[in-house]
């Protein structure tokens, strides 16, 4: 684990936001972003449960797989 590959992964986390922010404020819809979204949500979640296994205390707070569940 490296500092470039947490930046990254906050980075990642920030684009999530991100989109959700775009869907909440109607400079997106939900369709057009959906898809984006589930793919990158998976890579932080994959990335989070990385960190778990190697023993760090961390947990996804963000329990929404699709923009649709949100």
């Amino acid at each position: 684990m490296t500092p470039q590959w947490l930046e990254q992964l906050v980075q990642k986390i920030q684009y999530l936001q991100s989109i959700m922010e775009d869907v909440a404020t109607g400079q997106a819809r939900i369709q057009d972003a959906d898809d984006e979204y589930k793919r990158l949500y998976m890579e932080v979640s994959s990335e989070l449960e990385s960190l778990q296994e190697e023993g760090f205390n961390i947990s996804n707070p963000n329990s929404f797989r699709s923009l649709w569940d949100w």
